[in-house]
């Protein structure tokens, strides 16, 4: 079927003029396409193959996103042009996106206010080389230690490609930072509590001359893990509070979009790590921390309950705004979705 449209653009399409209108909205313009070209749709892409295509009510909803929320939107794969589902391998039908088909779906990098600079340790926290006892020792390698972000280009890609691994190194040393600051004195523990940057120190004291050899270099190992595993633990509850916040401020501007996201199944060696985060603030068994307002001390992020600035609901009903896509598909990307 060929049609001319207001615009004197001819559409040709096997499906009703009506559907056309409604998917033909793209969100990131890879050549000189007018008209339906949606201006600051998505600020970058994050695949090198992607459809950017979406219906009106998603073109609006990622709009919103990017210039009304001020989210940094990297997206990848909507729906074809006219409604049709993306296929990321044509001989291979499986692998196609079929619940985009219609255009109410694409998939984006979980968001982020942070960039690169996360990477760095706080000058506040950096401890100097300290061995003593021998004039001449290279400094220990810590793996970690140092990032590739600027490589990427973005935040968002690194802590999420491939796989999520960087963002699960985070989660690692995360657990292994608060395991160790509960084994510390109540004492310690409180001055860790209250002044941050106190942490690595008194973390690194936990082993003694008497307990290893080469003692000055093994305390000198600790102080740097614990100032890596501080600042792992530092980038991963900012982020949890910063995603968990905007979705809950999208759905409560859309009230049929939903996140979808992988909870990661009991099986997985971290069971059901992402829902711990979002819902429950933990890692593993622990509570996660995060700086206080103050930038000096260390307090709970909480559960999502105890957030007044997060709203998620798993249960099916007209306030269902999260899904679980029941396996580990959406780890380093989020699928976001309008449903009816």
């Amino acid at each position: 079927m060929g049609t001319e449209t207001g615009t004197g653009l001819k559409v040709v399409s096997g499906e009703p003029l009506e559907r056309t209108f409604k998917t033909s909205f793209n969100l990131r313009r890879k050549d000189n396409q007018p008209h339906n070209y949606v201006v600051n749709g998505c600020i970058d892409d994050y695949s090198g193959t992607m459809s950017s295509y979406v219906s009106s009510e998603m073109a609006e909803v990622v709009h919103c996103l990017t210039n009304v929320m001020g989210v940094r939107t990297l997206c990848n794969d909507g729906s074809l042009p006219f409604g049709g589902q993306f296929r990321v391998n044509l001989d291979i039908p499986q692998l196609g996106h079929g619940t985009h088909d219609g255009g109410k779906h694409i998939d984006l990098r979980y968001f982020s206010d942070q960039d690169c600079s996360a990477f760095l340790v706080d000058p506040g926290d950096r401890i100097p080389f300290k061995f003593q006892g021998a004039i001449n020792v290279n400094q220990p390698v810590i793996p970690d230690e140092h990032s590739a972000c600027d490589t990427k280009g973005s935040f968002e890609d690194y802590y999420d490609h491939p796989k999520a691994s960087r963002r699960i190194k985070d989660w690692d040393h995360t657990k292994e930072f608060l395991a160790d600051m509960m084994g510390l004195s109540e004492t310690a523990r409180q001055t860790c509590l209250t002044t941050s940057s106190t942490c690595p120190e008194l973390i690194a004291q936990k082993i003694t001359p008497a307990s290893v050899s080469n003692y000055y270099l093994e305390l000198e190992k600790n102080r740097r893990i614990s100032v890596r595993n501080l600042a792992a633990m530092k980038r991963l509850s900012r982020w949890v509070v910063y995603n968990r916040r905007t979705w809950t401020a999208l759905s409560l501007r859309f009230d049929k979009v939903q996140v979808m996201i992988s909870f990661i199944k009991e099986t997985d060696s971290r069971p059901e790590w992402q829902k711990k985060l979002f819902l429950d603030g933990t890692v593993d068994d622990h509570d996660m921390l995060s700086l206080s307002a103050d930038g000096s001390g260390l307090v709970r992020i909480g559960s999502c309950d105890e957030d007044a600035q997060c709203d998620l609901h798993q249960e099916p009903g007209d306030n269902k705004n999260l899904r679980n896509d029941g396996a580990s598909g959406h780890i380093d990307h989020l699928h976001l979705g309008i449903y009816q």
